[in-house]
């Protein structure tokens, strides 16, 4: 049996986190080898050290007064500060004249529509009733949800993102603006390398490259419809387990998984859901916790399995027959 990780189960120290930053390009299986830890926990520290709702995003990039006490282990968004509201965001927008209003979209919830909305912030007011032109500012401010540099959120009231002002600790627009071509450069590598790394595990399982690539567009296709709100979280974590996907058998181009490590094929529908974009956190962390769910159901019920037939075969051999064969 495999040894686990040394450091399996270790917070990560803000070296580490600095030397896994400066690495994040290169193969994530040798830079776990190098750290001493499971690949997918250097996959998922990567994730959340590009999520700016993070405490891990805060100490790498802009932290302030020296390290915290009990700063290496993962925290949530701290709940202290208020998040400064929308409307406030949207007049810095609107009336900074070092920002481009063209280049932000608000995201709002629709009455009638499951999935936010998503427009661009000159798009003139054709939805609510009013005197008001500009859409983005007849909207009540609880319907909206987010706002976005781009493709970057820059704004979210359900993660207590605030990257405008920064009130809740985090950077503020100026920064974002100055450092968005290596925001997007990193996020197109991480996302490309999910893609390829779920394909190689559906080819694998499927026969062949384009089976695999036709599951992972149809998997992409499921996605959306949980985001519409047409499936359940619940129903695509059962299906992305099941043999049409990630449940087959097949390495992944990962070979045998380490002690305490999920199987390739599983760690990289995980690696997959973790870069959806930051306005569908929410989706992301439902679709994290049913699939770890399950994950953990299903192995536990595999050892309750080995166990059951370890007991059968001790028991048979202390009664002198032979053991019987172990179910495929």
């Amino acid at each position: 049996m495999c040894a686990p990780p040394a450091r399996v189960h270790q917070a990560y120290t803000a070296e580490e986190d600095a030397w896994l930053w400066e690495r994040r390009h290169e193969p994530a299986a040798e830079v776990a080898a190098a750290l001493g830890r499971g690949e997918k926990s250097v996959v998922a520290r990567l994730a959340r050290l590009r999520l700016p709702s993070t405490s891990g995003h805060a100490r790498l990039f802009h932290a302030r007064g020296g390290q915290r006490e009990g700063a290496g282990a993962e925290e949530e968004p701290s709940k202290g500060a208020p998040l400064r509201p929308a409307r406030d965001c949207l007049q810095r927008i609107a009336h900074d004249p070092s920002l481009r209003s063209s280049d932000f979209s608000v995201g709002y919830r629709d009455r009638f529509r499951p999935a936010a909305l998503e427009a661009p912030f000159d798009a003139p007011n054709e939805a609510v009733r009013g005197g008001e032109r500009s859409l983005v500012f007849a909207l009540p401010e609880h319907r909206i949800e987010f706002i976005k540099y781009r493709r970057r959120v820059v704004w979210h009231k359900g993660s207590r993102t605030d990257l405008v002002f920064g009130s809740t600790g985090q950077c503020r627009i100026q920064e974002v603006v100055a450092t968005y071509a290596e925001w997007e450069e990193d996020r197109a590598a991480a996302l490309r390398r999910a893609r390829a790394r779920a394909s190689r595990a559906l080819s694998r399982s499927l026969g062949g490259k384009p089976a695999g690539r036709e599951a992972l567009a149809a998997f992409g296709r499921r996605v959306g419809r949980v985001n519409a709100g047409e499936l359940t979280a619940a129903a695509l974590a059962e299906e992305a387990l099941s043999p049409a996907y990630f449940g087959a058998d097949g390495d992944g181009g990962g070979g045998e998984p380490s002690a305490g490590e999920e199987k390739a094929p599983v760690a990289a529908v995980l690696e997959l859901v973790s870069t959806l974009p930051d306005e569908r956190a929410a989706l992301r962390e439902e679709l994290e916790a049913e699939l770890r769910g399950r994950i953990a159901s299903s192995a536990a019920r595999e050892s309750l399995r080995a166990a059951r037939e370890a007991t059968v075969s001790a028991k048979q051999a202390l009664e002198g027959r032979p053991p019987r064969p172990s179910a495929p």
